[in-house]
């Protein structure tokens, strides 16, 4: 069995808003996690949006062709 290694593809925003988060002293609560609620429960606002991103959790390709 054959398994293709490949690095992480952080960009250095990725790493300076990880480190801001660690830095703040808020891991699992606080502003931050308040913040992604906010932007989260805009992005599911209508019902297309929340089938959507349950789809993508699934790793399910919505611009195939079953989707068009």
């Amino acid at each position: 069995m054959l398994f293709l290694l490949v690095p992480p593809d952080i960009s250095e925003l990725e790493i300076a808003e990880i480190a801001e988060a660690l830095r703040s002293g808020w891991i699992t609560t606080g502003p931050r996690i308040k913040m992604l609620e906010c932007r989260l429960a805009a992005y599911i606002e209508t019902g297309d949006n929340m089938v959507d991103l349950r789809l993508k959790r699934q790793s399910v390709d919505t611009a195939s062709e079953w989707f068009a």
